[in-house]
Protein backbone atom coordinates (compact mmCIF):
# COMPACT_ATOMS: atom_id res chain seq x y z
CA UNK A 1 0.00 0.00 0.00
CA UNK A 2 2.92 2.38 0.72
CA UNK A 3 3.23 3.04 -3.44
CA UNK A 4 -0.74 3.71 -3.68
CA UNK A 5 -1.38 7.01 -4.92
CA UNK A 6 -3.67 8.26 -2.13
CA UNK A 7 -3.69 12.04 -2.97
CA UNK A 8 -5.57 11.14 -6.60
CA UNK A 9 -7.74 8.83 -5.32
CA UNK A 10 -8.86 10.99 -2.52
CA UNK A 11 -9.13 13.76 -4.66
CA UNK A 12 -12.09 11.91 -6.94
CA UNK A 13 -13.42 10.61 -3.84
CA UNK A 14 -13.97 14.02 -2.32
CA UNK A 15 -14.95 15.56 -5.45
CA UNK A 16 -17.48 12.60 -5.68
CA UNK A 17 -18.82 13.23 -1.81
CA UNK A 18 -19.11 17.51 -1.75
CA UNK A 19 -22.53 17.04 -2.52
CA UNK A 20 -23.34 14.99 1.02
CA UNK A 21 -21.55 17.68 2.60
CA UNK A 22 -23.23 20.18 1.18
CA UNK A 23 -26.63 18.37 2.08
CA UNK A 24 -25.03 18.11 6.11
CA UNK A 25 -24.06 21.98 6.21
CA UNK A 26 -25.70 23.74 8.64
CA UNK A 27 -25.91 20.71 11.13
CA UNK A 28 -22.40 21.44 12.93
CA UNK A 29 -24.30 23.85 15.59
CA UNK A 30 -23.07 23.65 18.92
CA UNK A 31 -19.25 22.35 18.27
CA UNK A 32 -17.17 19.98 20.22
CA UNK A 33 -15.42 20.58 23.56
CA UNK A 34 -12.26 20.70 22.83
CA UNK A 35 -12.76 23.19 19.83
CA UNK A 36 -14.80 25.36 22.15
CA UNK A 37 -11.18 25.38 24.15
CA UNK A 38 -9.59 25.81 20.90
CA UNK A 39 -11.44 28.96 20.24
CA UNK A 40 -10.86 30.26 23.28
CA UNK A 41 -7.12 29.77 23.75
CA UNK A 42 -6.78 31.45 20.24
CA UNK A 43 -9.51 34.38 21.65
CA UNK A 44 -7.55 34.78 24.98
CA UNK A 45 -3.50 34.40 23.24
CA UNK A 46 -3.56 36.05 20.08
CA UNK A 47 -5.16 39.76 19.23
CA UNK A 48 -5.75 39.13 15.81
CA UNK A 49 -5.71 35.26 15.30
CA UNK A 50 -5.64 33.67 11.70
CA UNK A 51 -6.51 30.27 11.49
CA UNK A 52 -5.65 27.30 9.06
CA UNK A 53 -8.34 24.61 8.56
CA UNK A 54 -6.65 21.05 6.29
CA UNK A 55 -9.57 19.89 4.95
CA UNK A 56 -12.75 22.32 4.43
CA UNK A 57 -15.81 19.78 5.32
CA UNK A 58 -19.18 21.57 4.48
CA UNK A 59 -17.41 24.74 5.62
CA UNK A 60 -19.24 24.88 8.88
CA UNK A 61 -16.78 25.05 11.12
CA UNK A 62 -14.87 27.78 9.01
CA UNK A 63 -17.64 30.32 9.03
CA UNK A 64 -18.26 29.27 13.12
CA UNK A 65 -14.36 30.56 13.58
CA UNK A 66 -15.03 33.60 11.45
CA UNK A 67 -18.08 34.52 13.37
CA UNK A 68 -15.36 34.53 16.56
CA UNK A 69 -13.59 37.18 14.62
CA UNK A 70 -10.59 35.00 13.32
CA UNK A 71 -8.99 34.95 9.82
CA UNK A 72 -9.78 32.29 8.23
CA UNK A 73 -7.39 30.00 5.45
CA UNK A 74 -8.27 26.87 4.29
CA UNK A 75 -6.86 23.83 2.33
CA UNK A 76 -8.27 21.03 0.53
CA UNK A 77 -7.32 18.69 -2.26
CA UNK A 78 -10.77 18.94 -3.69
CA UNK A 79 -11.90 21.95 -5.84
CA UNK A 80 -15.80 20.93 -5.35
CA UNK A 81 -15.27 20.44 -1.22
CA UNK A 82 -13.95 24.26 -1.71
CA UNK A 83 -17.21 25.11 -3.54
CA UNK A 84 -19.20 23.66 -1.00
CA UNK A 85 -17.59 25.11 2.04
CA UNK A 86 -17.26 28.86 0.04
CA UNK A 87 -21.25 29.15 -0.18
CA UNK A 88 -21.12 28.69 3.41
CA UNK A 89 -17.91 30.83 4.35
CA UNK A 90 -16.65 32.96 1.79
CA UNK A 91 -14.51 35.46 3.26
CA UNK A 92 -12.31 32.30 3.81
CA UNK A 93 -8.97 32.32 1.98
CA UNK A 94 -8.95 28.90 0.13
CA UNK A 95 -6.34 26.48 -1.13
CA UNK A 96 -6.71 24.07 -3.95
CA UNK A 97 -3.92 21.44 -3.35
CA UNK A 98 -2.35 18.76 -0.98
CA UNK A 99 -1.34 19.92 2.26
CA UNK A 100 1.98 18.22 2.13
CA UNK A 101 2.60 19.13 -1.17
CA UNK A 102 1.86 22.93 -1.00
CA UNK A 103 4.70 25.64 -0.27
CA UNK A 104 3.12 27.75 2.62
CA UNK A 105 6.28 30.07 2.57
CA UNK A 106 6.77 32.25 5.56
CA UNK A 107 2.75 32.29 6.10
CA UNK A 108 2.63 31.16 9.91
CA UNK A 109 -1.05 30.65 11.55
CA UNK A 110 -2.00 31.30 15.27
CA UNK A 111 -3.84 27.76 14.64
CA UNK A 112 -4.56 24.92 12.98
CA UNK A 113 -7.39 22.78 12.66
CA UNK A 114 -8.00 19.40 11.35
CA UNK A 115 -10.56 17.69 11.61
CA UNK A 116 -11.15 14.04 10.70
CA UNK A 117 -8.56 14.37 7.64
CA UNK A 118 -5.04 13.41 9.22
CA UNK A 119 -5.95 9.45 8.50
CA UNK A 120 -6.24 10.30 4.91
CA UNK A 121 -2.79 10.19 4.77
CA UNK A 122 -0.73 7.20 4.72
CA UNK A 123 1.07 6.49 8.15
CA UNK A 124 4.51 6.98 6.75
CA UNK A 125 3.60 10.80 6.16
CA UNK A 126 1.76 11.13 9.05
CA UNK A 127 5.00 12.32 11.34
CA UNK A 128 5.37 14.43 8.10
CA UNK A 129 2.23 16.11 8.70
CA UNK A 130 3.04 16.70 12.50
CA UNK A 131 6.59 18.16 11.38
CA UNK A 132 5.02 20.93 8.98
CA UNK A 133 2.05 21.48 10.65
CA UNK A 134 4.43 22.34 13.95
CA UNK A 135 6.70 24.47 10.88
CA UNK A 136 3.93 26.58 9.80
CA UNK A 137 2.49 27.46 13.51
CA UNK A 138 3.06 30.63 15.33
CA UNK A 139 4.93 30.17 18.69
CA UNK A 140 2.39 29.69 21.06
CA UNK A 141 0.13 28.32 18.44
CA UNK A 142 -2.63 25.80 19.03
CA UNK A 143 -2.99 22.77 17.36
CA UNK A 144 -6.68 21.00 17.01
CA UNK A 145 -7.22 17.13 16.01
CA UNK A 146 -9.38 14.88 15.22
CA UNK A 147 -8.99 11.40 14.18
CA UNK A 148 -11.21 8.10 14.04
CA UNK A 149 -10.33 5.07 16.13
CA UNK A 150 -10.36 1.16 15.25
CA UNK A 151 -9.24 -1.75 16.73
CA UNK A 152 -6.57 -2.25 14.62
CA UNK A 153 -4.03 -0.62 12.39
CA UNK A 154 -4.01 -0.82 8.81
CA UNK A 155 -4.12 0.91 5.10
CA UNK A 156 -6.85 0.34 3.14
CA UNK A 157 -9.37 1.97 0.18
CA UNK A 158 -12.73 1.51 1.12
CA UNK A 159 -15.88 2.16 -1.01
CA UNK A 160 -17.93 5.53 -0.55
CA UNK A 161 -21.46 5.63 -1.28
CA UNK A 162 -24.15 3.30 -2.00
CA UNK A 163 -25.51 2.50 -5.51
CA UNK A 164 -22.99 5.26 -6.88
CA UNK A 165 -19.59 4.61 -4.79
CA UNK A 166 -16.18 6.01 -4.86
CA UNK A 167 -12.92 4.59 -3.51
CA UNK A 168 -11.20 6.23 -0.47
CA UNK A 169 -7.87 5.62 0.49
CA UNK A 170 -7.79 5.86 4.41
CA UNK A 171 -5.08 4.51 7.17
CA UNK A 172 -7.15 3.03 10.46
CA UNK A 173 -5.62 3.81 13.53
CA UNK A 174 -5.59 2.47 17.20
CA UNK A 175 -5.02 4.80 20.25
CA UNK A 176 -1.81 4.32 21.15
CA UNK A 177 -0.25 4.71 17.97
CA UNK A 178 -1.72 8.44 17.51
CA UNK A 179 -1.35 9.35 21.03
CA UNK A 180 2.73 8.07 20.48
CA UNK A 181 2.70 10.29 17.43
CA UNK A 182 1.92 13.33 19.63
CA UNK A 183 3.59 12.58 22.96
CA UNK A 184 7.16 12.30 20.94
CA UNK A 185 6.68 15.52 19.15
CA UNK A 186 7.70 18.54 19.95
CA UNK A 187 3.77 19.21 20.93
CA UNK A 188 2.92 19.74 24.30
CA UNK A 189 -0.44 18.37 24.87
CA UNK A 190 -3.32 20.52 26.65
CA UNK A 191 -6.52 18.30 26.48
CA UNK A 192 -7.56 14.97 25.21
CA UNK A 193 -10.77 13.43 24.79
CA UNK A 194 -12.35 10.70 23.11
CA UNK A 195 -16.17 11.04 22.02
CA UNK A 196 -18.63 9.11 20.11
CA UNK A 197 -20.06 9.36 16.53
CA UNK A 198 -21.93 7.49 13.86
CA UNK A 199 -20.16 7.27 10.75
CA UNK A 200 -21.39 7.55 7.06
CA UNK A 201 -22.36 3.51 7.38
CA UNK A 202 -24.09 3.97 10.90
CA UNK A 203 -21.31 2.39 12.25
CA UNK A 204 -21.02 3.74 15.63
CA UNK A 205 -17.03 4.47 16.78
CA UNK A 206 -14.83 6.04 18.79
CA UNK A 207 -13.04 9.50 18.00
CA UNK A 208 -9.89 10.96 19.13
CA UNK A 209 -9.29 14.53 19.93
CA UNK A 210 -6.31 16.51 21.31
CA UNK A 211 -5.40 20.26 21.86
CA UNK A 212 -1.85 21.02 21.35
CA UNK A 213 0.63 23.66 21.91
CA UNK A 214 4.08 25.10 20.37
Amino acid sequence: MTQIDYSRINEEAFDFLADSYRRKSGKMINPEFLVEKFSQYLSDTFSNPNVLEIGVGSGDILRYFSERGFRTTAIDISSRMIEVAGRKSPNTTYIHSDFLEHNFDNRRFSGIFANSVLHLFPKRRTREAFDKIYSILKEGGFFYLSIPLFNESREEVIKRGDDDYVQEFRTRYIEKDFTGLFNNSAFGLLEKSITEFIDSKGNSLSRLNALLIK
